[in-house]
C-alpha cells in the first residue's frame, strides 16, 4: 500500500471517528439561545451552568456560536409571560426553560419558536405536550417525574420519623396534579395533610403561625420552580420550626432541607443540551421523545439532623447518594 493510499484511509478512519462537537464547531451561524428561568440569576446559577457544560461538550461556546439573551422570573410567576414574549419579539432562535411556569409562558408566547425545557413535572398533565413519546408542536424537554414519587418520599420521611402523621404541603407553583398526587399518597398512610402557599418571602412568619397553631410534624416540599427559588427561605423555616422535612432534589438538602429523593437536575439540564443540538441539526421538537428520569438519588443533610435531634436510620443512610456532614 502506497504512502497516498494510507493517508486516504487514515483521514478516513479520522472523519469516522471524529467527536460529535465537530458539527457545531464547524457552524458559523451564531444562535440565539433565550433562556427562560423561573428564579433568580443566583438561585438558577447551577441550571445555566449545567446546561453550557452539555452545550460545550457538544462544540457550542458562548461568544462564538451562541449567544444567551437570560430572563429571570425572580420567583414570580405572574413575569413569565412578559419575559417570554421579550425572548420572542427578539426572535431567539430557540428558547430554553427550567419548570412548567416557565414552559407554559414560552408556549403561550410562540407556536413556531422551539421550546426545550430542563425540567418540567408532568408535560402531558399539565397540557404542555401531547404525549411523551410523541410531543407534537415546538414543545419537549426533560421531566423530572418517575412513578411514584410522592409515596416513596413521603415513605422514606416515615422511615426516618415514625411516629409523623401531620404533614404541611409546600405546593407553591405546583400543578393540581402533582397536589392531588401527594394528596393521595398522604391519606393512604394514614396521615393528614395541611396545604400551604407561600407566595412572598415576608410570607414565613405567618406560614411558621400556621404550622405551629396546627401541630404539624413534618413537611413535603413540592417540585416547583417556586419553591425553588425559595430553598434556602424554606430549608431555614424547616429548621427554625424543627420539622423533619422532603423534598425533590439535592439543592435543597444543599439549603439546609433535611433529605431529598428524586431526580439530579444537573443531569437533566446538562441532558437538555443535546435536545437543543438536535433541534439546531434539524430534527422537529414535536419529534423528539420527552425524557423521564431512570436514575434518581437520595442526599441527607446531617448537619440538620444533628439540629433536629434525628438520628438517620441505617436504611436511609445506604441509600444515600451523597452525604452532608
Amino acid at each position: 500500500m502506497n504512502n497516498r493510499r494510507k493517508l486516504v484511509i487514515a483521514l478516513g478512519t479520522s472523519a469516522l471517528t471524529a467527536p460529535f462537537a465537530s458539527w457545531a464547531q464547524s457552524q458559523t451561524k451564531v444562535w440565539r439561545i433565550g433562556i427562560l428561568l423561573t428564579g433568580s440569576s443566583t438561585s438558577s446559577g447551577y441550571q445555566i451552568a449545567a446546561f453550557l457544560n452539555g452545550m460545550e461538550k457538544l462544540g457550542y461556546a458562548e461568544g462564538n456560536n451562541i449567544a444567551l439573551l437570560l430572563r429571570f422570573g425572580e420567583g414570580k410567576i405572574d413575569r413569565l409571560p412578559m419575559l417570554a414574549a421579550d425572548l420572542v419579539a427578539r426572535n431567539v432562535d430557540i428558547i430554553f426553560t427550567s419548570t412548567t411556569p416557565a414552559t407554559r409562558a414560552a408556549k403561550q408566547a410562540t407556536a413556531s419558536i422551539p421550546i426545550v425545557f430542563g425540567s418540567a413535572g408532568d408535560p402531558v398533565a399539565a397540557g404542555l405536550v401531547a404525549s411523551l413519546a410523541k410531543p407534537g408542536g415546538n414543545v419537549t424537554g426533560l421531566s423530572v417525574i418517575a412513578a411514584d414519587l410522592a409515596a416513596k418520599r413521603l415513605e422514606i420521611l416515615k422511615e426516618i420519623v415514625p411516629k409523623i402523621a401531620r404533614i404541611v404541603l409546600f405546593v407553591s407553583g405546583a400543578t393540581p396534579q402533582q397536589v392531588a398526587e401527594v394528596e393521595r399518597a398522604v391519606k393512604s398512610l394514614g396521615m393528614q395533610a395541611l396545604v400551604v402557599q407561600l407566595e412572598r418571602p415576608d410570607d414565613v412568619k405567618r406560614v411558621a403561625m400556621r404550622l405551629k397553631e396546627w401541630h404539624a410534624d413534618s413537611i413535603f416540599f413540592l417540585d416547583s420552580g417556586l419553591n425553588m427559588s425559595n430553598r434556602t427561605l424554606l430549608g431555614d423555616l424547616a429548621v427554625a420550626t424543627g420539622l423533619p422535612a422532603i423534598s425533590s432534589s439535592k439543592q435543597y438538602p444543599e439549603a439546609g432541607v433535611l433529605i431529598s429523593y428524586g431526580a439530579n437536575l444537573e443531569a437533566n439540564y446538562n441532558r437538555a443540551a443535546t435536545y437543543v443540538d438536535k433541534i439546531f441539526r434539524g430534527t422537529k421538537p414535536g419529534d423528539i421523545p420527552i425524557e423521564q428520569p431512570t436514575k434518581l438519588e437520595t442526599v441527607i443533610n446531617l448537619r440538620t439532623a444533628k439540629a433536629l435531634g434525628i438520628k438517620i436510620p441505617s436504611s436511609i443512610l445506604v441509600q444515600a447518594t451523597t452525604v452532608i456532614e
